[in-house]
């Protein structure tokens, strides 16, 4: 049957399996959930800088994060170009078609100074 496990839980496993029970029961995130979200907010930030008359200390913010990403995804053994490719798609529009649905989730730009 499909979804049933032919091998018992490792220690870890069933330790896992608590963990996640015990951060659901308290409406407690995990750790990655957490990660998404911040991403998920920052390239919400950099859309609403770049649809605006950014000033050069934002565009100094947005080449930081993008290249501290690409950084980190080097680090992790990927290929540089490859994913600036991938990093492109993620924070344009032309990649995202969910990208206006996550500037208004987050309210990134109701909390950004006018100006």
């Amino acid at each position: 049957m499909p979804g049933e496990q032919d091998e018992p839980l490792t220690p870890h496993q069933a330790h896992q399996r608590r963990y996640r029970a015990r951060l659901m029961r308290r409406g407690a995130p995990e750790a990655i959930a957490v990660d998404l979200a911040l991403a998920a907010a920052s390239v919400a930030y950099i859309d609403v800088l770049e649809a605006r008359v950014s000033s050069p200390a934002d565009r100094l913010t947005i080449k930081i994060l993008l290249r501290g990403t690409l950084d980190l995804l080097v680090a992790a053994g990927y290929d540089r170009a490859e994913a600036t490719n991938v990093l492109r798609r993620r924070v344009t529009r032309q990649g995202r078609r969910d990208l206006e649905r996550i500037v208004e989730i987050s309210r990134v730009r109701k909390r950004m100074p006018q100006g």
